[in-house]
């Protein structure tokens, strides 16, 4: 039995596209297109980095894939009044912020109870899809979980959201502080928008319904998520 020994393969123009190394991994020049969940972005900020744009990623989505998956952990680490999750999309590193209708709805359940469930309803005029909250006043809440985004970055399609993650409140609250919440969101019909990039901030929202728009105060965040494309 022969067995073929290579350091690299390159395309036919001669620029390399996987190089093999001494113990056999394999790296690749550029991410594979169509082949299960493709990896697209990610990323770190500690505690100490927080920022009220430290979780944000440029260029995670093209027209390579329709629909994204995102794990993700995102802490307010100091105490604040700002509650409310949300995703902000990007076009070209240029947040979206004007003429984007999207509507929302959150339900939620406390862990180990009966009783602590509900359901909040989003809206904003300007972009921001608020998916979970709220979290308490102290220092040190975060929201842990998943989401699928379906169609970023089409013009003619409209961005939906289907988050689901566990809300931990604060260490100094009650260890009965924890709810599993699904949500979900979605831009209007005529307000389309194709996006390039992604952040998730911690915001002064609303869960009655009232229009959230970019004025609205946000709180430095920590954590990190990861994106991965799904060939349709």
């Amino acid at each position: 039995m022969s067995t073929l020994r290579v350091g690299s393969i390159a395309s036919t123009n001669g620029n390399n596209s996987i190089s093999v190394a001494a113990d056999g991994k394999s790296t690749f020049a550029s991410a594979p297109v169509g082949v299960g969940m493709t990896y697209t972005g990610s990323i770190t900020t500690a505690d100490g980095s927080a920022a009220i744009d430290g979780l944000h990623i440029n260029g995670v989505f093209s027209a390579d894939y329709d629909y994204y998956k995102v794990f993700y952990r995102v802490k307010r680490p100091a105490a604040r009044t700002e509650a409310y999750l949300a995703v902000r999309f990007g076009n070209s590193s240029v947040i979206i912020s004007d003429g984007v209708a999207v509507r929302g709805h959150m339900n939620y359940n406390q862990l180990n109870s009966s009783s602590g469930s509900g359901v909040y309803y989003y809206y904003s005029t300007k972009g921001i899809h608020q998916i979970h909250g709220s979290v308490d006043g102290n220092a040190g809440p975060f929201w842990t979980g998943e989401l699928m985004i379906s169609n970023p970055f089409s013009s003619t399609i409209p961005t939906s959201i289907y988050s689901s993650c566990v809300m931990f409140q604060t260490g100094t609250s009650s260890e009965a502080n924890k709810w599993r919440e699904e949500a979900a969101s979605a831009e209007d019909h005529a307000d389309a928008t194709s996006a390039t990039d992604m952040r998730f901030v911690c915001i002064a929202g609303n869960s009655g319904g009232s229009d959230v728009t970019y004025t609205a105060s946000m709180a430095p965040v920590s954590g990190n998520f990861t994106v991965f494309g799904l060939k349709s």
